[in-house]
Parts: structure tokens; C-alpha cells; sequence
């Protein structure tokens, strides 16, 4: 998610499903205080619907499963996810999951039909909700988005540049949103990041007019940063 002055966590997300159904999700806490808490709300539900997921760490891309019983009531699935089923509660349906690693960094999910073999997706891919690291109550300063693609070009630059599809420039750049905002409660102001990036942004310019028969120039990286 990009926005053109800062880019933050949202905390409550908003989805529309197939039948009329809609899915809220509502997020608090962080994971560093060890209490962030998602909880997943179904409306207009008129059957059972299970929540197939999985946790990530940061930089990984593969579902993580935590040993032992887990808060969710949910069951492995093939050793490769979890599986919780919704349960009424009132005119909705939930499931709610308390995070205490502070190492997770998202949850990735999709909806299984409980009666049929149906699955929902995301645009053929899984839904994601990003877990805050820190307690927003503690604000940071505004960070341009500028800087953000800058910090997200060079981490693609350290792996080496390359070909991205558009999943990985986004994990790019909620990476380099992160990293940026864990420099920034360091206590490295935001004048000194952009003095900082705008010299590597220089040097990695120069790199490439001595190179330049790369296949994605920096300028064309930067735009399919801009994730609407």
C-alpha cells in the first residue's frame, strides 16, 4: 500500500466477497509489546467458512506454522498451514488470533467454502494483513514516499537486481517502509535518512551510466514501486 505523503499499517481493512458477504478485519496491538491481536469478522455469512493461513517473518516469503496448540482453536493442514474454522458470534462470524512472536510480520490467508471445495482468493492470491511492529500511539514523522521507493531500489539492488514480479516489488517495499520507520525510533532524524539515500541514489546513478545495459534502469524500478 503506497500513499503520497506517508505510508502506515492500516488497522482495520474492508474486503467485498462473492454473495453479498463482506470480510473486516480488525488489528491492534503490535508485535513488539508481544499483543498484537487480529481478529477476522464475516457479515452476511449464510454458511460455515474456514480460515486456511499462515504466519511470515520478515524477508520471508514461506508460511510459517508454530508448533503447539495454538489460541486460534486452529488444526495444521498438510504441515503447511493452519486452519481455523469461523464461529457465530452474534450476526457475524469470527476468528481471532493473538500474535506473541514478535518476529511475525504479516499474516497470509485465504477463505475455504466448509461446505464445498470452494476457496476465496485475492486476485489468485492470498489475502495479507500486516501486523504493526510498534505502538502507533508513538507517532513518527511523515516519511515520503520518495524516500521509501529509494530504500526499496537499493534492497532489490542488494539482492543482486533481479527480474521482480509485482508480489516482490510490493514485499520490497513494505520492506523498506519498515526498515525505514525501525531507523527512524532509533532515533535517526528524517532529514538525516533522506541526506543519507539521496548519496546512495547518487552513487547507484553513476554505477549505471557506466553500465548501461541492465535490464531494469533505476528510474523504471522507482515507477512500479508506486503501488496504487
Amino acid at each position: 500500500m503506497a500513499a503520497s505523503g506517508s505510508v502506515q499499517v492500516p488497522r482495520v481493512l474492508h474486503f467485498q466477497l462473492i454473495d453479498g458477504m463482506q470480510l473486516q478485519i480488525n488489528v491492534s496491538g503490535c508485535s513488539n509489546k508481544r499483543n498484537a491481536r487480529v481478529e477476522f469478522q464475516l457479515k452476511n455469512c449464510t454458511r460455515t467458512w474456514i480460515l486456511h493461513w499462515g504466519f511470515l517473518y520478515l524477508g520471508n516469503r514461506n508460511w510459517y506454522i508454530p508448533s503447539g496448540e495454538d489460541s486460534s482453536g486452529a488444526k495444521t493442514y498438510k504441515q503447511g498451514a493452519l486452519q481455523t474454522p469461523f464461529v457465530k458470534n452474534g450476526d457475524m462470524y469470527v476468528v481471532t488470533i493473538e500474535l506473541r512472536d514478535p518476529k511475525i510480520h504479516a499474516i497470509e490467508f485465504l477463505l475455504k467454502d466448509g461446505s464445498q471445495d470452494r476457496w476465496l482468493k485475492l486476485n489468485h492470491g492470498n489475502f495479507r494483513v500486516e501486523v504493526p511492529e510498534y505502538d502507533a500511539s508513538n507517532p513518527l514523522p511523515s516519511i515520503p514516499k520518495e524516500l521509501i521507493d529509494r530504500k526499496a531500489y537499493l534492497i532489490w539492488e542488494s539482492r543482486g537486481r533481479p527480474q521482480s514480479s509485482p508480489e516482490q516489488q510490493k514485499q520490497d517495499y513494505a520492506d523498506a517502509l519498515t526498515e525505514l520507520q525501525n531507523q527512524l525510533r532509533k532515533g535517526i532524524s528524517l532529514n538525516e535518512l533522506q541526506s543519507s539515500y539521496m548519496n546512495a541514489r547518487t552513487k547507484i546513478k553513476a554505477q549505471d551510466d557506466v553500465q548501461p545495459s541492465r535490464p531494469v534502469t533505476p528510474s523504471s524500478y522507482l515507477r512500479r514501486h508506486d503501488v496504487e
